[in-house]
């Protein structure tokens, strides 16, 4: 009989072990690993980065006894469309910014845009510009407003999603400021950067729109960029960065965990240091980038999140990241096209923990530089246009 080698197959971005398998040496290993793992066909198998090609055997792929494969789930091709636009009075791309906000309930999905103006509101500063009043709006104080909207429908598909204003407050531009998180009762959690002694606070909202009127629940002595927060259980967890480290090697993030008490208090529980390294020199860009959490996954007992070099995985139970997605390496990997953006921003699937990232092909079209691929889709059916972006699926 035949000597059979033990080879370990394992998820190439969560590290997960996926299969033990005996097989002989002359044996093709993508065909034995199909016939064990149906349910994940198609995919792609690696050994330190390179692709194993069937029909090659074991021997043939310089596979040995004990060595480990790391498995690449393949997805058919998909296609995107926008079927709903989200258009709130006020936000215009150039001067605003949209951001997803943490809430209490699951059910919601809730958005918050900021506008800046000066006067009392936005429509009398609008209007101002029309009514040639401008120039005595200008002598009062520039303000900043954020306002956080529930969405509701967006993934219908036929109808415009339908937007319910759920508060808003004002504060002076230029202080440091954040919307956290919603709770289900509708409190709002601020987090504001301070001074003194205090240099971290969250305030819960009170009946004023004006948020410096609201009580502090939360202070803390260390100088936290607050970027972004997510419920799970009675808890909420937040993400901070220290951005003293700016342009170093190295990103400083803490994962905090935060017990809500009666009275709408937040107690930390636990506040984890994560050394996110670098693998490159840090771009510019990349230093002003969010990170943010991306959620948590089907088990419940895992959040992830990215951040400007990768993806991380977080147990719940340690709070200390894992790596299992490098933008580096990945940007590497993905198919070389000119004058196209990926971006380091992914979404994330809690149900099969798939990632999906946006590569932009808008500078291509504009450029003239669509590829055959595109051209040929193009000419095939001539009343769709090009596609302006694809996405990738990591699983």
């Amino acid at each position: 009989m035949a000597t059979e080698w033990q080879i370990l197959v394992r998820g190439a971005t969560t590290g997960e072990h996926l299969l033990t398998l005996d097989v002989v040496p002359t044996a093709c290993l993508q065909s034995e690993v199909e016939s064990c793992l149906p349910d994940l066909v198609p995919f792609k198998l690696l050994q330190d980065g390179q692709q194993y090609e069937a029909p090659s055997t074991l021997l043939a792929f310089s596979l040995s006894h004990g060595s480990i494969v790391e498995l690449v789930r393949m997805m058919p091709a998909g296609e995107f469309s926008a079927e709903a636009f989200l258009s709130l009075d006020g936000y215009h791309c150039h001067d605003s910014y949209l951001d997803r906000i943490a809430c209490h309930d699951r059910d919601l999905f809730v958005t918050a845009f900021q506008r800046s103006f000066h006067g009392g509101d936005w429509n009398t500063y609008t209007a101002s510009f029309r009514d040639g009043t401008r120039e005595s709006l200008l002598e009062q104080p520039r303000v900043k407003e954020v306002v956080a909207a529930r969405v509701s429908n967006f993934c219908d598909g036929h109808e415009a999603p339908t937007v319910d204003i759920r508060g808003a407050f004002i504060c002076k531009l230029g202080q440091r400021t954040r919307l956290l998180a919603i709770c289900a009762d509708g409190v709002q959690y601020v987090w504001e950067e301070g001074d003194g002694d205090n240099q971290t606070l969250i305030r819960k909202s009170g009946p004023s729109t004006d948020y410096s009127t609201w009580p502090i629940v939360y202070a803390s002595a260390d100088r936290l960029h607050l970027e972004d927060s997510i419920f799970v259980g009675g808890d909420v967890y937040m993400l901070g960065t220290d951005r003293s480290a700016r342009g170093a090697a190295a990103h400083t993030t803490y994962v905090l965990e935060l017990r809500v008490d009666g009275g709408g208090a937040l107690l930390e529980e636990r506040r984890v240091m994560q050394v996110l390294e670098a693998e490159e020199p840090a771009k510019r860009y990349q230093n002003q980038m969010k990170t943010s959490f991306l959620g948590v996954d089907k088990t419940g007992d895992a959040l992830w999140f990215q951040g400007p070099m990768g993806i991380y995985v977080t147990p719940l139970g340690t709070l200390q990241a894992t790596k299992c997605v490098s933008w580096a390496h990945f940007e590497r990997a993905a198919p070389q096209r000119e004058d196209a953006t990926l971006s380091r921003e992914a979404a994330f699937d809690p149900l099969t923990r798939n990632i999906y990232v946006l590569r932009d092909l808008s500078l291509c079209l504009l450029a003239g530089n669509e590829d055959e691929a595109i051209s040929a889709e193009h000419e095939k059916d001539s009343d769709d246009s090009p596609p302006t972006c694809e996405v990738y699926c990591l699983n």
